[in-house]
């Protein structure tokens, strides 16, 4: 087997001592020792050498260039400061940026990534990050550590492609009549892929759209429909749909269904219910142009489950202490129950008139429309509140309020999240805004960069934090495990992120009790409302009373004018 040429490209700490240098001698031991003829400074400093001619020319010569991920390269390379000897790698990285930049499709294959264990995968110059290419990580400097590394030098994969086998039989698609619900078999199985076991409950309009399948609402078709007797599931509704017969020419009820379904899942709070929504109309999409359906008709109305109460405030220029105030109702549109209409503009009000003023608000809910005697009334479940930055840190969720015989405490009953508009409407903050919630809404909130904890160390460097959050679409979620939170709660502000986690601040000086993350757990943050909720209900006294959260949704966005102007054009 051939020995290939591999030169070995890093640098040291001038105040590591020899640690690193140690671990880069022992790495290339292990390589010579299994076949490849690993090169680097250290022999080659035996003899007098001109430095900046070896080193370019241990580059250009070699079959593959492997560079160390450290610290010291990345700022060699990047300040572009030279070694004791007068060169360093800088020589080396100016080869391999001419390189990089010569073979952008095929670099990767020469030019190899090396992460030893301890360092980080940002210690590479930034013109070799960036892009999703492979690293090696090796975590043991030993054949077994290297293996992966070698088994590439070598040209030894360990998985090798099956070999390619005639075509099966592949007869022409049958007649419409003969398919289940005239769909074939992989639109079943994508169908399946996306909603796989999910519960009835996670569409309330479900009922409505199974009817809707049948025919429009007034018709003899939809007035014949029989009631929802598929299971538990809504692959469980579909697949009861495949069922019964199929006109040729027309929609499938299936395709129906699915259609209406994507329609209410669209206009939902929830943005783990949008991304479903999105996933529905895709392949609605593929089945109709597959298949040679004709063009879908317009959905039904969504239905409404869920209300959303909204309380805005803004700061009185005059006065510190006194806000102007609106309360708005969200189920669907966006109703203004506060001031009534007719009345001259927005409530100028204490926070206890702000609390006063809910309660008389939650008292006299307007009755829900019902349109149809199985269609569900919207419930209450969440109140936001849309507040400035100094009210951020404002204990809304421990509000008293009697709205009926008994007294409540708001955060225990509802969701209650904080809304910032001021932040929202300045420099290009408004599209980090939607972009990060659209991402949301395509990645899921389960993404493994959805969500970014803050310690107390990294609440120190929240500015530099932000940005390098302004530089991507991710994440959309910042939480702070420590305290006092204001520095990355106005970092994650400004880099438009949408749901922020926090403890409001102690006295001064002082440390949360318990860690945040240590106590509220986060594998979705799209259910992040239901979980702040359950915590405050049921979660550890120690901190349950100081949770905070941001929830800010640019879909359900409230006008950002000011409640003020009027009163100071007065």
């Amino acid at each position: 087997m051939a020995r290939p040429r591999v030169f070995v490209s890093y640098a040291c700490e001038e105040t590591d001592g020899q640690h690193h240098r140690d671990r880069v001698r022992e790495l290339c031991r292990v390589l010579r020792a299994s076949g490849v003829e690993a090169r680097w400074d250290g022999p080659a400093a035996e003899s007098p050498r001109d430095w900046g001619r070896w080193r370019h020319e241990e580059s250009r010569d070699a079959q593959f260039v492997v560079v160390i991920a450290s610290a010291a390269y990345r700022r060699f390379v990047e300040e572009a400061r030279p070694a004791r000897d007068g060169t360093g790698v800088p020589i080396e990285a100016g080869y391999l940026r001419s390189y990089v930049e010569d073979n952008p499709r095929t670099w990767y294959e020469r030019v190899l990534l090396i992460v030893l264990s301890g360092d980080s995968t940002e210690d590479f110059p930034e013109f070799l990050t960036g892009r999703a290419v492979t690293r090696y990580a090796i975590d043991t400097i030993d054949p077994a550590g290297c293996e992966r590394l070698l088994r590439y030098l070598h040209g030894a994969p360990w998985e090798h492609p099956p070999p390619v086998g005639p075509p099966p039989p592949l007869p022409p698609r049958a007649p419409a009549d003969d398919l289940v619900g005239a769909l074939g078999r992989q639109a079943w199985l994508e169908l399946e892929g996306i909603l796989g076991e999910l519960p009835v409950s996670r569409c309330p309009g479900h009922e409505e759209a199974y009817r809707w399948a049948f025919g429009p609402p007034g018709s003899p078709e939809a007035a014949a429909a029989p009631s929802p007797d598929g299971g538990p599931d809504l692959f469980g509704l579909a697949r009861a749909l495949g069922e019964f017969h199929h006109r040729p020419g027309s929609v499938p009820k299936t395709v129906a269904f699915v259609h209406a379904l994507a329609a209410g899942l669209a206009a939902a709070e929830d943005p783990a219910d949008r991304k479903l929504a999105a996933d529905l109309t895709c392949w609605t999409g593929r089945v109709v142009a597959g298949h040679g359906l004709p063009p879908l008709p317009a959905p039904p109305e969504p239905v409404r489950a869920t209300a959303v109460l909204t309380v805005r405030l803004d700061q009185d220029p005059q006065d510190a202490g006194l806000f102007y105030a609106e309360v708005w109702l969200r189920t669907g549109g966006w109703r203004r129950l506060e001031p009534a209409d007719g009345t001259s503009g927005p409530r100028r009000v204490t926070l206890e008139d702000t609390r006063l003023l809910l309660e008389d608000c939650l008292r006299r809910l307007p009755a829900p429309e019902r349109r149809g005697p199985r269609r569900a009334a919207p419930r209450l479940h969440r109140i936001e509140f849309a507040v400035p930055d100094a009210l951020l840190d404002a204990a809304f969720d421990q509000w008293r309020l009697r709205p009926g015989a008994q007294e409540l405490c708001l955060g225990k009953r509802y969701e209650v999240v904080l809304r910032c508009p001021d932040a929202r409407g300045h420099g290009d903050v408004a599209a980090l805004w939607s972009d990060r919630w659209n991402w949301l809404t395509q990645e899921g909130g389960d993404h493994h960069n959805a969500l970014v904890w803050l310690d107390g160390e990294d609440l120190a460097r929240a500015e530099d934090l932000m940005y390098e959050w302004c530089e991507e679409h991710h994440p959309v979620c910042v939480a702070m495990s420590a305290t006092p939170a204001g520095p990355g709660r106005r970092a994650a502000l400004e880099a438009g992120v949408p749901v922020i986690l926090w403890l409001r601040n102690g006295p001064a000086g002082s440390t949360p009790p318990v860690a945040l993350r240590e106590v509220l757990p986060v594998g979705d943050v799209t259910e992040l409302p239901r979980l702040v909720k359950k915590a405050r209900l049921k979660g550890d006294p120690a901190i349950r009373s100081d949770i905070a959260l941001l929830w800010d949704d640019p879909d359900h966005a409230l006008d950002t004018q000011a409640l003020t102007d009027t009163h100071l054009t007065a």
